[in-house]
């Protein structure tokens, strides 16, 4: 499942070529040729097929990035997967698994609040949250004290 529905997909058949990172785009290069380039945001996702290599700057930005990097071999058969640990919808995600739904997404947000920090918690989650003044003095309170 791609990262995002309005940006395309990466494959990188090229064998010997090299996915690397380059300011904010990623570049395919083959015997110190650029092949290609992307602008980062452009990728929803990484296809790698047989001997192709991923820089650690490169993978850490993907990663990061919450763009998941498919590994194939030469003939297309799945080897792996590599994703990084994004924020992204994990409340939806276990509210949307049924049971005591609106317990379990209370404790996914506080784990992953806990985790990923304010930061880590979209924006406009916030703008339309009901009584901010009080849970933000009520948070300031129990950060005081500890």
């Amino acid at each position: 499942m791609p990262a995002r529905d309005d940006a395309l997909p990466l494959y990188v058949k090229e064998q010997g070529a090299m996915l690397g990172k380059s300011g904010d785009e990623l570049t395919v290069k083959k015997s110190g040729q650029v092949l290609q380039r992307l602008k980062l945001i452009d990728v929803s996702q990484v296809s790698l097929f047989g001997n192709v290599t991923i820089t650690a700057q490169a993978l850490r930005v993907v990663a990061t990035a919450g763009i998941p990097i498919g590994h194939f071999s030469y003939g297309g058969w799945f080897c792996g997967l590599t994703t990084g640990l994004i924020h992204k919808n994990v409340e939806l995600r276990a509210v949307n698994l049924g049971d005591d739904a609106d317990t379990t997404g209370a404790v996914c947000g506080q784990l992953a609040g806990a985790y990923w920090g304010e930061s880590g918690i979209p924006k406009e989650w916030g703008e339309g949250l009901a009584r901010r003044g009080m849970i933000e003095r009520a948070l300031e309170g129990l950060l005081a004290s500890a």
